[in-house]
């Protein structure tokens, strides 16, 4: 959410009159699932929105974003500003690096080669695979769900919230200053009750911010897009999906920009089509931004429902399948744990798993193969050079610091190894730590004159 000032004494009035929009039950559907952390399988429930997948999932602009939240940053899709329309994948880096009228030569070529008219807008969107990981909300969602219910609001927007606005980042701070789970500005979050001062903020308290979010969703948001409805002769039902996705806008955007957008589209129903003359209108501060909103929306919620509907157990990394499948056998299947843990060093690689995860695992792994009579350095992806190579591609994705904490679990395992010290002095000296980069330079040296 990103706008920052409106009345109380507003919001006053809506809660009094917004009982009307409280009382249908919704469409969708809360389902449970099973999610397995490798070591544990445990229930978790999620919103199941069957409108969406019934309908609106097929829409182009909310292919477009799906393809976008589940794209590596280093890959940009040029596309039809319009229709957002895909026409072909581009280096980031390399697109980045052009200049100005370099990137407007590259697009007239574009226009030319795929016979579009001159004045075809085109962007060129990076992936965000990194910022969208949706495995790590799951919990969130779960947890979400009787918070909402309690303070009589549909699940459903708990769950969109924690999907686009900072999925599995509860600490997360916006340039605005929107802070916390459910990205709530200061100004909202003390008019639900939220402590909000220099001592204290209560937006990083997911249960005391999902409650606010409720409220304010329930008491401002909603109402206000009803009047958006009244003031325009819409029919609307507040378990319609389109309904739903205009009170996300408010939500993010703000009751006026909405509302001048809306002036501007002059809509004479509700619905899909409604909906998406919103995704290509401007007025006041409702831009680019605030048109990509719901469709984001809408690809999250598609994302993340296949996901959690895809079997009965959901695994949260790629490797738990295998570790689960080994802690489940009697036979205890080595092979299991190889692929295991070649799955982790490619999830921390990619920045899907955390180095703390991959540690755990790694120790873990390392202990069963002890246990077995298998030495760690007779299996690929266990020994000190693996580990070496693994920090290496850390630090050419500029994971520096992870790759400094993978490499010091490197030194206690194979404490006898100079080249875990070689690479150690050139992780710090990345860094700028010359003290330490100095240091492993000189263990190096000492471990390779004591090696036979």
């Amino acid at each position: 959410m990103r706008y920052s000032k409106f009345s109380n004494l507003l919001i006053l009035l809506i809660i009094l009159s917004a009982t009307s929009l409280l009382t249908a039950q919704s469409t969708d559907q809360i389902k449970q699932t099973f999610v397995c952390d490798g070591y544990n399988v445990v229930p978790s429930r999620f919103v199941s929105c069957t409108q969406l997948l019934n309908d609106w999932h097929q829409l182009p602009q909310v292919n477009f974003w799906q393809q976008i939240i589940s794209n590596h940053p280093d890959s940009s899709v040029v596309n039809i500003a319009h229709s957002r329309t895909p026409i072909l994948t581009v280096n980031t880096k390399q697109w980045k690096s052009q200049t100005e009228p370099r990137k407007a030569e590259v697009k007239c070529s574009i226009r030319n080669c795929f016979s579009l008219d001159s004045n075809t807008a085109l962007n060129v969107t990076a992936g965000k695979g990194d910022f969208y990981d949706f495995v790590n909300a799951i919990d969130e969602v779960n947890a979400a769900i009787p918070i909402f219910k309690k303070y009589d609001t549909d699940p459903w927007y708990a769950q969109a919230i924690l999907l686009i606005e900072s999925p599995g980042k509860l600490a997360a701070r916006s340039t605005a200053g929107a802070v916390g789970a459910f990205q709530l500005m200061p100004d909202v979050a003390r008019s639900m009750g939220l402590r909000v001062n220099k001592k204290m903020d209560e937006r990083k308290n997911f249960e005391r911010s999902a409650a606010a979010s409720a409220k304010f969703i329930r008491t401002y948001c909603m109402p206000l897009a009803k009047k958006v409805c009244q003031q325009n002769g819409i029919v609307f039902d507040r378990n319609d999906l389109w309904f739903k996705l205009l009170t996300m806008h408010i939500y993010n955007a703000g009751y006026g920009n909405v509302n001048a957008a809306v002036e501007k589209v002059c809509p004479q129903t509700g619905g899909k089509e409604f909906i998406k003359q919103l995704w290509i209108t401007e007025a006041g501060q409702f831009k680019n931004q605030s048109q990509n909103y719901s469709q984001l929306v809408l690809a999250c919620m598609s994302n993340f429902t296949k996901m959690m509907n895809t079997s009965d157990t959901v695994y949260e990394h790629t490797g738990d399948k295998f570790i689960y499948a080994y802690n489940q056998t009697t036979s205890k299947n080595t092979s299991l744990l190889e692929q295991g843990l070649k799955s982790y060093q490619q999830d921390l690689l990619s920045g899907k798993v955390n180095f703390e995860k991959f540690k755990e695992v790694f120790l873990f792994i390392n202990g069963e193969l002890a246990s077995t009579n298998q030495l760690p350095q007779e299996v690929d992806g266990l020994t000190a050079s693996e580990l070496n190579m693994a920090a290496l591609e850390l630090m050419k994705n500029l994971k520096v610091t992870s790759a400094i904490s993978l490499l010091h679990l490197n030194e206690k395992l194979y404490p006898q190894n100079a080249s875990v010290y070689d690479t150690l002095s050139v992780a710090y000296a990345r860094q700028g730590n010359k003290t330490l980069a100095r240091k492993y330079e000189l263990l190096a040296q000492k471990t390779k004159q004591t090696q036979p």
